[in-house]
């Protein structure tokens, strides 16, 4: 049958493809045999353990300065916006009222040759002052007429005292002829007619009497109350002129106009600005710090000792002013957590003037340390060192550690100088590891000559204390 047949044919090529797969796998696998017989013998090889490579640090005991970095915006020591004391228009405005001109305020020129002199300030503006002048001329006319009015009353008390005088003795006669017109009276040698025109010229003197001494007790008073408004006149005289005075506007101290904010012809009202002035010579930089540094230079203030500011617009230019630290803030800011403290720079001692508002870098002067162990904070590992001896076998030490200063770091105790730190690799080093010492550093090496080392290196002190006295107490140790 054809399906028989097709199923046959099936077969036999199915042996036939087994019989060449096994013939391949048989050939293969004797020629790898006779290639791996051909190979050469591998020769075993004694081998050494490999040193590791590291880098090591010397430690010795140093005396240092700290420098501490802060950042701040320079403002002027000096600075006020000065504003119309009274209105009005303004009617005059001096040629040079622009931005950037150098004025002057009121001075004394003093001179080991010559007296001292009082210099006027400069004129800036003038506010138009006829009003004010008018009030100070009607002030001038109530005070001559107060004046005027004192010197009446007082002469009109002198003659009331006079008249009262002539009166009192005008009395006694009068009442003697009552007394005579009376007694004849009695005696039937007077009519009753004239006991009564003596007896009422009598009183009428008493009467004249007891009015003139009222008129002398409220003189007094009078004068007293005519004073009084001589001086409320005087006193609205001195504010006239006063006012009057402010129509001209000077400026209150030498300085440089930095805004002018008005013109001729313009109305101003009383307590309107007219124009910035600020002081170029003498600039202020607050700048912030942590509290540890607020410490130290608290400290130096109260002690009399300014510490030294330089200051730089950015690092890579280098210091270019330099000033002093006058006054500290007593409080933190709870925002930011630090402290301000204020630097002091003097512009005529500069080579170059700093500009308010130029945003700074300072290097502040800290505290000096004696024979502390400073060593990079890349050194330590976990609280510990790895100390290289002479044969560079490496031995773990544990550390104390201090103040840190940036990238470096004081220690309080575990090496006294003269170790070898390793200061790569560390987390591969264990105790007694044999090492390879490629690149060896000191404390120079890590400072450099950069300006903006976080300490400054000072000399060695000798044996009897000559280079200086520096005070032991540290910080770090």
């Amino acid at each position: 049958m054809p399906d028989d047949q097709y199923y046959r044919t099936l077969l036999h090529r199915l042996i036939w493809s087994e019989i060449l797969i096994i013939v391949i796998l048989t050939a293969s696998a004797g020629g790898f045999a006779f290639l791996s017989s051909q190979k050469p013998k591998v020769q075993e090889k004694t081998t050494s353990e490999r040193r590791l490579n590291v880098d090591a640090f010397h430690v010795h005991p140093v005396r240092f300065r700290e420098k501490l970095t802060a950042y701040g915006i320079a403002r002027p020591d000096r600075e006020v916006i000065v504003a119309a004391q009274v209105s009005g228009e303004i009617v005059e405005v001096h040629h040079a009222f622009r931005v950037g001109t150098a004025v002057h305020g009121p001075r004394t020129i003093v001179s080991a040759d010559a007296p001292s002199r009082r210099l006027d300030a400069d004129i800036l503006l003038r506010i138009d002052p006829r009003d004010y002048q008018e009030r100070v001329q009607e002030s001038d006319s109530r005070i001559r007429e107060a004046r005027r009015e004192i010197e009446q009353l007082k002469q009109q008390k002198v003659n009331t005292r006079r008249r009262l005088e002539q009166a009192r003795t005008s009395l006694e006669p009068l009442t003697q002829e009552y007394e005579r017109i009376q007694t004849a009276f009695t005696r039937r040698s007077a009519s009753a007619s004239e006991v009564n025109r003596s007896l009422l010229e009598l009183r009428r003197q008493d009467d004249a009497i007891l009015q003139l001494e009222n008129q002398l007790a409220l003189a007094p008073h009078q004068i007293a109350a005519a004073e009084q408004r001589m001086q409320t006149s005087e006193s609205n005289n001195d504010r006239a002129r006063n006012d009057f005075e402010k129509t001209w506007v000077s400026p209150p101290f030498d300085g440089v106009l930095s805004e002018v904010l008005v013109e001729r012809g313009q109305f101003v009202q009383s307590g309107s600005s007219l124009f910035r002035l600020v002081d170029p010579d003498i600039i202020e930089v607050p700048v912030s710090i942590g509290l540890d540094d607020w410490i130290q230079i608290a400290e130096l203030v109260t002690d009399g000792q300014l510490p030294v500011v330089r200051l730089a617009t950015v690092v890579d230019d280098g210091m270019l002013w330099e000033g002093t630290i006058v006054r500290v803030a007593p409080e933190a800011d709870s925002g930011s957590r630090t402290i301000s403290v204020f630097v002091e720079v003097d512009n005529q001692q500069q080579e170059q003037k700093l500009l308010p508002g130029t945003f700074l870098e300072a290097r502040i002067d800290g505290r000096e340390f004696v024979d502390v162990m400073v060593i990079p904070r890349g050194a330590i590992l976990n609280d510990h060192v790895f100390v290289i001896d002479a044969n560079d076998n490496v031995t773990r030490v544990p550390v104390v550690q201090g103040r840190r200063l940036r990238s470096l770091v004081g220690i309080k105790s575990g090496i006294s100088g003269g170790e070898r730190l390793a200061t790569t690799n560390l987390d591969l080093l264990r105790d007694g590891l044999n090492v390879a010492v490629q690149v060896e550093t000191d404390i120079n090496d890590e400072i450099g000559v950069d300006e903006s080392a976080v300490i400054e290196l000072l000399p060695v002190l000798t044996e009897d204390g000559q280079t200086s006295t520096a005070a032991e107490h540290s910080l770090i140790q």
